[in-house]
């Protein structure tokens, strides 16, 4: 199996949403492993060059922790989308091999990275969670692939729902935000609807119904 993954912000030397990160570590350590990880992210040891700006932390465990490592975040430029269709995918664990995902990367053509569909639905993109927004309502597909600490967070706070989203119903809404543990709703990548571009396959498969 491979290592299990867990990214953390660190802004400050703060750590962003500790407990949303330990509780993920110890339920995926004890689905997988059969044992809780004995790791307590309060004691973390920061480094002092990474107590300035924006950090991300990178731990990888499996019943403990193998390397921790901290570098400096850059966030991404995303400003386009291309759905990919892929009804076999799994990621409902944060592992640190992405290699389905990194295989469906393949298919992102011009866009600059790709929003992943299972089963006729929207799910994530290959680095974050889906917000799409309607006027001053914001939603996550039901359907995500990995339940993210930001995402889970948003949900406990109420700043968001969940809505099941078929690549179509994606057409009526506003805009798509990225989000994940370095990305909050104020400063995801936000992707113009208009920059979301259909699957070949899904294309193809609603001409055939109609």
């Amino acid at each position: 199996m491979s290592l299990l993954l867990e990214t953390i912000q660190i802004r400050s030397g703060i750590l962003m949403n500790p407990l949303y990160h330990q509780r993920r570590m110890h339920a995926s350590s004890l689905v997988l492993l059969g044992k809780s990880i004995n790791f307590d992210l309060l004691t973390l040891p920061i480094p002092a060059e990474a107590k300035k700006g924006i950090v991300k932390c990178r731990i990888l465990y499996e019943n403990k922790v193998e390397f921790i490592e901290f570098e400096p975040y850059i966030q991404r430029q995303i400003r386009s989308l291309q759905m990919v269709i892929d009804n076999t995918i799994s990621y409902s664990h944060k592992f640190a091999d992405r290699s389905q995902i990194i295989e469906l990367l393949k298919q992102k053509g011009e866009a600059d990275d790709i929003l992943i569909v299972k089963n006729g639905r929207i799910t994530d993109t290959s680095f974050g969670n889906v917000v799409l927004c309607k006027g001053n309502e914001y939603y996550t597909p039901s359907s995500f692939l990995l339940n993210g600490t930001k995402r889970q967070q948003l949900l406990n706070d109420g700043f968001i729902t969940e809505q099941d989203f078929s690549p179509d119903d994606l057409f009526c809404m506003d805009k798509l935000i990225v989000i994940n543990a370095m990305l909050d709703l104020d400063s995801g990548v936000e992707v113009n609807i208009s920059s979301v571009f259909k699957s070949r396959i899904y294309k193809t498969i609603q001409i055939r119904k109609s």
